[in-house]
């Protein structure tokens, strides 16, 4: 049967992760994002999985301002005063994880263990985050989790970010979509 797996998938089986606000999912199958396709989104990182366990806009749209430092650690940007708690405090979410063959699953181009799926996936564990604020600052102090808060970045740091927010709002045609939650959001 392993030999049949290995000559059926080939390459390496990997152990992923998804974070979702709906729980007591069993399988992951694909759903539109703005990628303008269906797809299962999928990343090697627990804390970067767990950041998109809480929404800040409706679906399809997602809104997650991080990235990872030189060691990989993914690090949140707040991009106003008090942000990560916005987004996160007292929200409930779920860290889902499934097991997939390489072949299945393609790289997501500028997100480091990032990965989209075409196909479902059937999920091989499940942790309840009751308040993924509370989860995330113990990410944080545990040092799997860096938070850039909104008081430490400088003039020239948030101009960046503004202007990419700007080039988003324009790239979406957001102005023409007031009532969006994501135009609201930005």
């Amino acid at each position: 049967i392993i030999k049949a797996s290995i000559s059926l998938h080939g390459g390496i089986r990997m152990k992923l992760y998804h974070g979702s606000d709906a729980g007591g999912l069993q399988t992951l199958t694909p759903r539109l994002a703005d990628h303008g396709k269906p797809y299962v989104y999928l990343t090697d990182n627990r804390v970067a999985a767990a950041l998109y366990a809480a929404r800040a806009v409706e679906p399809p749209h997602y809104w997650v301002p991080y990235g990872f430092d030189s060691d990989g650690t993914p690090v949140y940007h707040e991009l106003y005063s008090n942000a990560l708690y916005d987004v996160y405090g007292g929200k409930c979410g779920y860290l889902y994880q499934v097991e997939a063959w390489e072949t299945q699953v393609n790289p997501l181009e500028g997100i480091p263990g990032a990965f989209t799926g075409l196909s479902p996936f059937s999920v091989t564990d499940c942790e309840a985050l009751p308040d993924v604020y509370e989860w995330l600052l113990r990410e944080e102090a545990d040092g799997r989790l860096r938070v850039c808060r909104f008081q430490e970045k400088t003039p020239e740091e948030l101009d960046g970010w503004y202007t990419m927010i700007r080039k988003e709002i324009e790239k979406r045609g957001l102005r023409e979509k007031p009532n969006c939650s994501y135009a609201q959001f930005l």
